[in-house]
Formats: structure tokens, C-alpha cells, sequence
């Protein structure tokens, strides 16, 4: 038996274990701690930098902390590393369709294109994000006058250091990515775990006054540290099971040198994850945007307040809260792409469902987590260590952890489309998510946004900040109508399991209007997306059924 067969069987009997549900979370924990490990940079450079910057120091302003800065830097170092997803999305989804086929060498060209594709792909972000990183710093910080020009150009700089933090974490993804595909989930979780505790000891030596003492730059080099440390992991690791010959990631040359044909199909695959995370991050900008500026235009009106500690909290969330959702719609694709390629469609249709109740129960979790410690994590965000910056008064911390409390209540809601979105990437049919995707995330969300915003009486609220509690509405507000403008396309999605012919406005005529839409694939009338049926274990009809059937089959002949 050669080593690719012996691989391949190994794979067959992890992806063929009938409890879906325990192979599906195996799959996913381990995407989940690399979403999180990447969301967390920022979120460990502003607790630490807040007790180690001093804000009068640095910025040339009492009433601003480093945690403010980095507000208006972490959706940009996030829309930054949402790049990588084009290529390290579509590595994880198209590797286990073509194991699937057993095309052992397209397997390794994957892997090898996809390698080239982050460190060509990084370095034109590291170039492109570098100039980007001033007009974006000046667009956002400019909302508000309590951005000095110190705060301003120190925000610029850490922007323009992580940069090079880009390159190395497009690395460090598709080999976690490989190896997640190759069922070694250990490892793949313990290669993002390596780079936290580096980026935390770095930021404490570079950012302590009594050390180092250098302020957001320091903050920006322990990040860059952090992901060199977790690429370099990855790569010794990949070197040391190539000695022993069990992967498929390869450095040999020939398998790195890029072929249109794999690597268009590479993005291809990896499209619906990058667009539908940008819609995202452009989401979350005009939610920036107008925290900004009502936190600018409260000050005018002479008010001193920890509104911006409240936007710098709730922004840093959200986008913790998405590195969940993420984790599990990317960790399960790799499960429903395997099977795709297997025209397991039936096995397909349980881990849509699947993933469809982690998500929402991993979210409701994690929201309750937050609505029960609202309050701890605004001190988080409003005290220093040492000593305390502008501290909010008992109705402030009230206040403002009540409208913490709003934000994170709509977020499930925002986000529950997020596993479907990889199944759109899985079938390649991007242009869907992105209709769906631009309606809900570019127009509809930044629209209701605004319309909240004028409702807003600033010389009002700043004697009654009560009056601000209908613009942190929207968040609920939006997930609810995205939700509903979303739900027809899920809706095709589920009901078109294997059925590529239908398009999405012939399935809507056939559904909504004659009613007489019938999947091809499923004649069993239990393929309903409110039926229980997914929750039992059953056996996965593949290719290794298909071995024991043609085995029985050849018993029979020999005992005749």
C-alpha cells in the first residue's frame, strides 16, 4: 500500500465517523482558536496599552487612552487580514474535494500555490495597506476633536508596523488550514495558541514605562513578533511530518509555482468567505463612524465623558462574537466539502443543520458571557492598572453597559448567515452571497445606521445621554431586518443540496409561487429544514460502504 492510499483511508474513517456532530466540532475548535487568535491582537494590545500608555504623554490629551486609538485601528488591521481569505479559505475547501478524487498531486499543487499566493498576496497588502493606513487613520479620528495630532500619527504608525504581520499569519493559515483537512486537530489548534502568550510578553517588555517604554509602536512590533512566531511553528512542523512522510504540504518548488488553473480556482473557492467578511467590516465602519462622531460632538457641547471607552468595548466585541460564528461556518465546510465531493448530499444537508445550531449556540453562549459581565468589561475598558482615566460615574457605567448590552443582543442576529456563506463558496455561486450580502451589510445596515443617528438630539443628550439609547436600537434593529432579507437565500441554499441547475429565481417560482420545487437529490420528504431527523447518528453512505457492498457482492460469488 502506498503512502497516499494509507493517508486517504485515514481521512475516509475520520470524515466517515457517523457522529457527525463530534466530527463537525473536532473540525471546528480548531478554526475557532485561529479566528480568535487574529481578533485578539488588537483586543491584547488595548488592555495592555491602556495600562502601560499614558494617554498625556503620548497624545497630548488627558481624556484619551490608548484603547481609543486602537478603536479606529482594529477594523482596519481586520479588514487588513480578511485579505488572506481569498486563498486560505479556498485552500481549506477545495483540498478535501480533490482528496476526495484521489488526485494526491492537485492535493499537494493546492497547498504549494496556496503558500505562494499568501506571501504574494501579503506583500502587496503590507505595500498597499502601508499608504492606506494615514487617510484612514485622518478620515475616522478627524469625527472626533479629541484625537490630537500626537494620537493621530501614533495610531498611523502601529498601522503601518502590523502591516508586516500579514505575510506571515497568510503563512501560518494554510498550513492550519492543511492540517485541519488532514484530520490532525491538535496540532492545528496549538500552532495560533503560540503567538498569544509572544505578542503578550513583547507588548509588557516594549509598552512598560520602566522597560522599554514605546508606547502603540511597541504595541505594533510584539504583534508582528506574535505572528512571525506562529508562522515559523507552522513551518517546523510541516518540515518535521515531511520527514516522516504524512502530509500533503510539501516544499518542493515545483508544487509552489502557480498555475492559473488552481489558483483562480483557489480564490474562486475562497471568494464568498473574503466578500461576505469585507460586507462585514463595512458594516462595522459606519458603526465606527457615527460612535465617532457623536462622541466628537458630545464633546463640543462640553461634556466629558467615557462614551469612547463604550465604542472602543463594543467595537472589539463584535468582532469577537464574529471570530466564533466564523470558526464553526469555516471549520465545517472542510466536513461538507469532503462530502460534496462525494455527492454525499444527504450527509451534506445534517451538517448544514449542524452547523447551523453550533453557530447559535456557540453565539448564545458567548452573548450571555457578555450580558452578564457587561459592566466588568466597561471598567475593563474605562480604568487603568494603575490609576484611573476620566472614570465614569455609577450612572455612566450604567448607561453605557445597558447600551453594551444592546449591541451584543443584535449580533446573533447579524451574523447568523455566516455558515451559510461558506456553503455559497463551497458550490462556487459567490454572486448570490454577494447580492444578499451587499443588501443587508453595504446598504441596508450603514442606512439604518444613519437614519438612527439623526434621531439624536446632541445638545439634548449631552445633558441626558438617556437620549442616546435609540441609536443603540439599531444593532437589533438591523439584525432583524437583515435576517429577513436573508432567510429567502439561506432558503435556497438548504432546499438545492446538490441540485446546480436550479437557479436562484427559478427555485423562488418554483417555491414560493407554483409550489411544486422538488430536489432531485431528496425524494424523503423529511428534507425540511425544521425537521429533527439531522439530530441522530447514521451511517455516511461513501466510498467505504461502497467497498464493503462490492466485498459482500464478491462473497456471494465465491460462495455460489
Amino acid at each position: 500500500m502506498d503512502n497516499n492510499t494509507e493517508k486517504n483511508q485515514k481521512l475516509d474513517t475520520f470524515y466517515s465517523n457517523p457522529n457527525l456532530w463530534k466530527t463537525y466540532f473536532r473540525i471546528s475548535v480548531p478554526v475557532i482558536i485561529l479566528m480568535l487568535s487574529t481578533a485578539s491582537y488588537s483586543l491584547i494590545d488595548s488592555i495592555i496599552s491602556t495600562a502601560y500608555i499614558d494617554g498625556s504623554a503620548f497624545f497630548g490629551s488627558e481624556n484619551l487612552n490608548a484603547a481609543d486609538v486602537l478603536s479606529v485601528a482594529t477594523p482596519f488591521i481586520v479588514f487588513m487580514f480578511t485579505i488572506s481569505y481569498l486563498f486560505v479559505v479556498g485552500v481549506g475547501l477545495f483540498i478535501p474535494i480533490v482528496l476526495g478524487k484521489k488526485d494526491y498531486q492537485v492535493a499537494h499543487k493546492i497547498i504549494g500555490e496556496g503558500m505562494t499566493l499568501s506571501i504574494v498576496f501579503g506583500a502587496l497588502t503590507i505595500l498597499v495597506f502601508y499608504f492606506l493606513s494615514e487617510p484612514w487613520m485622518n478620515f475616522f479620528a478627524n469625527k472626533n476633536d479629541a484625537f490630537t495630532e500626537e494620537a493621530i500619527n501614533q495610531g498611523v504608525l502601529y498601522m503601518q508596523i502590523t502591516t508586516l504581520a500579514v505575510a506571515f499569519n497568510g503563512i501560518r493559515d494554510v498550513i492550519v488550514r492543511a492540517l485541519r483537512v488532514e484530520g490532525k486537530n491538535i496540532p492545528s489548534a496549538l500552532i495560533p495558541i503560540i503567538a498569544l502568550p509572544v505578542n503578550l510578553g513583547f507588548d509588557v517588555i516594549f509598552m512598560n514605562p520602566n522597560l522599554l517604554g514605546m508606547g502603540l509602536e511597541g504595541a505594533a512590533w510584539a504583534t508582528v513578533i506574535g505572528a512571525f512566531v506562529g508562522a515559523l511553528a507552522g513551518i517546523l512542523y510541516a518540515v518535521y511530518l515531511n520527514f516522516k512522510n504524512d502530509t500533503y504540504i510539501s516544499f518542493n518548488l515545483k508544487y509552489w509555482t502557480p498555475s492559473w488553473k488552481i489558483s483562480s480556482t483557489i480564490m474562486i473557492y475562497g471568494f464568498s468567505s473574503f466578500y461576505y467578511r469585507t460586507t462585514i467590516i463595512f458594516f462595522i465602519l459606519w458603526y465606527v463612524y457615527f460612535l465617532n462622531l457623536l462622541d466628537g460632538q458630545l464633546a463640543e457641547q462640553g461634556t466629558i465623558s467615557s462614551f469612547n471607552k463604550y465604542s472602543t468595548a463594543s467595537i472589539q466585541t463584535i468582532f469577537f462574537v464574529n471570530a466564533v460564528a466564523s470558526g464553526f461556518g469555516q471549520g465545517g465546510s472542510v466536513l461538507l466539502a469532503y462530502h460534496y465531493g462525494h455527492k454525499n448530499y444527504d450527509v451534506v444537508e445534517r451538517g448544514l443543520k449542524i452547523s447551523f445550531v453550533y453557530n447559535i449556540l456557540a453565539e448564545s453562549v458567548v452573548v450571555i458571557f457578555l450580558l452578564a459581565f457587561a459592566s466588568y468589561i466597561m471598567q475593563i475598558y474605562d480604568v487603568n492598572v494603575f490609576s484611573s482615566i476620566d472614570p465614569p460615574t455609577s450612572d455612566q457605567l450604567g448607561l453605557y453597559s445597558n447600551f453594551f448590552r444592546l449591541t451584543i443582543l443584535g449580533l446573533p442576529l447579524v451574523l447568523l448567515q455566516t455558515p451559510e456563506t461558506m456553503f455559497y463558496g463551497l458550490r462556487k455561486q459567490p454572486r448570490i452571497l454577494a447580492i444578499h450580502s451587499t443588501i443587508s451589510n453595504i446598504i441596508i445596515g450603514p442606512f439604518l445606521f444613519w437614519v438612527m443617528y439623526q434621531t439624536i438630539d446632541i445638545s439634548s443628550a449631552s445633558s441626558n445621554p438617556n437620549l442616546l439609547f435609540p441609536y443603540f436600537t439599531s444593532m437589533v434593529i438591523i439584525g432583524i431586518v437583515e435576517l429577513a432579507i436573508t432567510s429567502p437565500f439561506m432558503s435556497y441554499s438548504y432546499h438545492t443540496i446538490g441540485d446546480e441547475k436550479t437557479t436562484l429565481l427559478q427555485y423562488w417560482k418554483q417555491k414560493y409561487i407554483n409550489k411544486n420545487y422538488q430536489n432531485p437529490n431528496f425524494t424523503d420528504k423529511k428534507h425540511k429544514f425544521w425537521s429533527l431527523d439531522f439530530i441522530k447518528n447514521k451511517e455516511i453512505n461513501g466510498e467505504k460502504n461502497e467497498n464493503k457492498k462490492e466485498k459482500n457482492k464478491n462473497d456471494q460469488k465465491r460462495k455460489k
